[in-house]
C-alpha cells in the first residue's frame, strides 16, 4: 500500500473524528516531507515533551491532581453517606421501616397524609444505591491521598516559613548584642 492508498484509507476511518482526522492529516503531511518518518518516533518525541512539562510543572500539577482527587472522592462519599442516613432512619424502598425513626416521624405529624420534605425523603430513599464497597473504598482512598498531600505541602510550607522567620530573629539578637557590646566597651 503506498502512501496515497495509506491516507485515503485514513481518511475513510477518521471522518466522524474530527481530532483523529487533524492528527493523522498532520502525520500524512509529515510523511510526505519526510518519507522514512515512523509513528514510533514521533510518539516517543510526543511522549518526551509531555514528560518534560510534567517536570517542569509539577510544583503547579501535583496541588491540582490533589484537590481533584479530593472532590471526586467527596462527590462519591457525600451522597453515599447522605443515603445512608436516609436510609439508617427509615425511609427504605420497601415504605417506612416499622419502628423507625421515619415512622415515629410519619405517625406524630403526617399519618397518612405525607407531603413535602417527608415524601421526598421517602422517594430518595425508595430508590437511591449506595454504591459497591469499591467504588467506596476507591474513593475514600483518594480523599486521604489527595488530601493528605495538600497537608503536607501546607505544613511543609509553614515550617518553611517558621524557619525563616526563626533565622531572622537569631540575626537580629546576635546584631544587638554586637552593638551593646561595642557600647559598653568605650
Amino acid at each position: 500500500m503506498d502512501s496515497t492508498d495509506q491516507n485515503r484509507h485514513i481518511g475513510r476511518i477518521t471522518n466522524n473524528n474530527p481530532q483523529l482526522r487533524d492528527a493523522t492529516g498532520i502525520m500524512a503531511i509529515m510523511r510526505q516531507h519526510i518519507p522514512q518518518i515512523d509513528n514510533a518516533i514521533i510518539t516517543q518525541a510526543l511522549l518526551q515533551k509531555v514528560k518534560d512539562v510534567l517536570v517542569q510543572n509539577i510544583d503547579k500539577i501535583t496541588p491540582v491532581l490533589s484537590g481533584a482527587l479530593v472532590a471526586l472522592g467527596t462527590s462519591v462519599l457525600l451522597p453515599t453517606l447522605f443515603i445512608t442516613v436516609i436510609q439508617a432512619i427509615g425511609f427504605t424502598s420497601g415504605g417506612v421501616a416499622a419502628g423507625s425513626l421515619a415512622a415515629l416521624i410519619q405517625s406524630t405529624f403526617y399519618g397518612a397524609w405525607t407531603g413535602g420534605i417527608f415524601s421526598g425523603l421517602q422517594s430518595i430513599g425508595a430508590v437511591a444505591v449506595v454504591p459497591p464497597p469499591i467504588t467506596i473504598g476507591i474513593a475514600v482512598a483518594s480523599v486521604v491521598v489527595g488530601g493528605g498531600y495538600l497537608l503536607y505541602r501546607h505544613f511543609k510550607r509553614r515550617r518553611i516559613a517558621l524557619d525563616a522567620s526563626s533565622d531572622e530573629s537569631q540575626d537580629h539578637d546576635e546584631d544587638d548584642g554586637a552593638s551593646t557590646s561595642l557600647i559598653r566597651s568605650r
